[in-house]
């Protein structure tokens, strides 16, 4: 089943369409679905597929016009890729192919060949206008900063350059039919929206029994996973590793990563940058409510939630996830801590609900900008401002127990020390609300709002 992707579409729709010859880039970390797109979007119509590899030049062009039903009978790499893709085109029929190229930065990366190759394809009046060139790579790193220049001429034929982003709350919901609001919301925290991660989540499985098989055990199929995702991008591992464990333990300014990991500053920074450009890693800013003294400031987070729990969960505890002890790591590590781990993944469910919210009209302002205020006691989980003085706040529990009116006094505390007393606000909570707390949102007309509403 196909969810999602629906602005993606339609770019290369449009990129289809066009006249002349096309080519564009579609780019992401690996499971994000590049491949599904490019195959969705291609179904109605006449396509080759290739899936590059780490080869030398002239290894890579035999597979390739071997797939292409051709032979490599000469020394010009360039002129038999060519060649062999022209013929293709020349045997169809149809009006107009789409050559699907996933993982082409393995075609690029060793030699000139392919981009000549592919520079006269769309040059050629007789085959350009016959022809869109899809580039797939989960090589963020290298798409990011090392591709135009390995590209060279190439680069300025490109029609457009796409990064698929992870998939929202709602889309994983479609992605589930039929499963339980929390069980969603469970599955969505751990592997974020990443479709490729998200399919290992089995539905007939409880949490429990999805934590241990995919990821407590020496042989689960993701135990090993995030060293694998980061090798292929970054070099030193062991200082990536170092200080993503001391994030995900929720160590997220720059003096606790120095103080835990005793690398310069310098070279913290550096690092961060780098996962900061890989979608790793954000830096933390606090919503702009007035308040300079309350607030704190200079903070960096894991954004990927599949890193987050695995450096949290896995990583420090593969002593005994080697030794079989999955079942003890999940009672004693995992459920002990889960709730403020699910806190802040929750809360970026229900700000995405909000947002959606606002954009369909259904809140007392149009509001614009959204954040969330990181106090020096709390924080508030969502902060937002319609621009012409409106707020909204809202708090988010995770917990196993009911939200009641002692809850509703330290979020007030809170927006006090923000200064945001006078705002549209809302409570969401996993395990609903006491009565007290019920009476009293009634009175000053505060929101509350379930988990399975969501």
């Amino acid at each position: 089943m196909f969810i999602g992707r629906k602005a993606e579409l339609e770019q290369l729709n449009e990129v289809f369409e066009s006249a002349s010859g096309s080519a564009v880039v579609l780019y992401g970390r690996y499971g994000i679905g590049k491949t599904a797109l490019s195959l969705y979007f291609a179904r109605e119509h006449k396509h080759f597929y290739y899936c590059a590899r780490e080869l030398s030049e002239r290894e890579q062009a035999m597979e390739l016009i071997e797939e292409l039903g051709g032979t490599l009978s000469g020394e010009d790499i360039a002129f038999e890729v060519f060649k062999a893709v022209k013929a293709f085109i020349e045997k169809s029929e149809e009006d107009k192919l789409i050559f699907i190229f996933d993982e082409f930065q393995y075609m690029i990366k060793y030699g000139d060949a392919f981009n000549i190759a592919l520079t006269s394809l769309l040059g050629d009046e007789g085959l350009s206008g016959r022809i869109m060139l899809l580039f797939l790579s989960s090589s963020v790193n290298w798409v990011e900063n090392s591709m135009v220049a390995d590209l060279g001429a190439f680069a300025r034929k490109l029609s457009g350059i796409i990064k698929l982003k992870e998939l929202s709350f709602v889309e994983t919901v479609d992605l589930f039919p039929g499963m339980s609001t929390e069980s969603v919301i469970y599955t969505w925290a751990i592997f974020g929206g990443v479709p490729g991660m998200l399919t290992c989540w089995d539905p007939k499985k409880d949490l429990h029994e999805n934590v241990c098989s995919l990821f407590l055990s020496p042989t689960a199929p993701l135990f090993a996973e995030a060293p694998r995702l980061l090798k292929a991008e970054l070099r030193e591992l062991p200082a990536y590793n170092a200080i993503l464990t001391t994030m995900a333990q929720g160590n997220y300014k720059l003096n606790d990563i120095y103080e835990r990991t005793a690398f310069s500053r310098a070279k913290i920074s550096v690092y961060i940058k780098n996962l900061i450009e890989l979608d790793v890693v954000e830096k933390v800013f606090s919503m702009e409510t007035g308040d300079h003294e309350n607030v704190k400031k200079g903070m960096y987070s894991i954004k990927d939630g599949f890193l987050r729990f695995w450096y949290r969960y896995v990583f420090r505890n593969l002593s005994l996830i080697e030794q079989n002890k999955g079942e003890q790591v999940y009672f004693e590590k995992i459920l002990t801590t889960f709730d403020d781990f699910m806190r802040e993944r929750f809360a970026e469910i229900c700000l995405e609900y909000m947002k959606l919210m606002s954009e369909l009209g259904k809140l007392s302002a149009k509001y614009e900008t959204w954040g969330k205020w990181h106090g020096k006691t709390g924080d508030i989980d969502i902060v937002a401002n319609d621009g012409e003085g409106h707020m909204l706040a809202g708090f988010c529990d995770f917990s196993d127990n009911s939200v009641d009116v002692m809850n509703l006094g330290e979020y007030r505390k809170l927006l006090k020390l923000a200064g945001v007393e006078k705002c549209e606000m809302f409570i969401f909570a996993k395990s609903g609300f006491s009565l007290g707390l019920k009476s009293e949102a009634e009175k000053d007309n505060i929101r509350l709002i379930n988990m399975d509403e969501l």
